[in-house]
């Protein structure tokens, strides 16, 4: 990912390393290796973290090379990522325990390779799973990535989950927490409009962590947005 970071800002297009993606094929293809550990290999480190590998932080070009280099994984490994997930999806009802989490762990590494190909036919498999969700863990992994992709779907996810859970304030929280996340190009936008929902008190330390931490912590593609506008929300 840092190599692609420094491809883009010489203006270069990034090209996934073979021998990397030689390793997440045997990873895939691994059946011995536990689910957690195979889902912890397959996940790519955090734009935080990159960015601390870095004498000179450049939060776009991270989150650029970052996701070029999840949807060349989902082009190249598209069937093995498929099976993957189908086989979790079909096999196995939810379980409070190791390897249940384990499981859906594994589950959400493929589906949210699946889901940074942005096609119909992959947004729509994560509204699936969206709706069909029989416990919070799976449910907000695939809000949280319907979150990420300009979609109908997405709308929907969001409208339906707060009037699923506008009574518990805990998970509305959730729910303000993803759309302030969002890495699409109206982030602040979205922040503003949600400082007028019924479900934002600004009086309220959770809501406001909620919203405006979330945009500033967790939204380093917006909150650090070249024309300066994400500072000056803030400030």
């Amino acid at each position: 990912v840092l190599r692609g970071v420094s491809d883009l800002q010489a203006g270069r297009t990034p090209k996934a390393d073979d021998a990397f993606l030689a390793a997440i094929a045997g990873i895939l293809n691994d059946d011995s290796l536990n689910p957690a550990f195979k889902a912890s290999l397959l996940t790519l480190p955090t734009e935080d973290y990159l960015a601390n590998q870095m004498a000179e932080e450049d939060p776009i070009n991270i989150h650029k090379a970052r996701k070029l280099l999840r949807q060349g994984i989902a082009q190249r490994f598209n069937r093995e990522l498929r099976e993957l997930y189908q086989t979790l999806r079909a096999s196995h009802a939810y379980q409070p325990d190791a390897d249940g989490m384990g499981r859906r762990m594994l589950k959400r590494a493929a589906l949210s390779y699946l889901a940074a190909l942005e096609t119909p036919e992959t947004t729509t498999l994560v509204k699936r799973q969206f709706d069909a969700a029989d416990n919070m863990t799976e449910r907000m992994d695939a809000l949280s990535l319907l979150n990420g992709i300009n979609a109908p779907e997405r709308e929907e996810a969001l409208a339906a989950f707060y009037t699923r859970f506008k009574d518990d304030h805990l998970v509305v929280n959730k729910w303000l927490t993803v759309q302030a996340s969002s890495p699409l190009p109206n982030a602040i936008a979205t922040v503003r409009k949600l400082m007028t929902h019924p479900a934002f008190d600004l009086k309220n330390p959770n809501k406001v962590r909620a919203v405006v931490g979330a945009f500033a912590m967790s939204n380093p593609v917006n909150f650090h947005a070249e024309d300066g506008a994400g500072y000056a929300f803030l400030a």
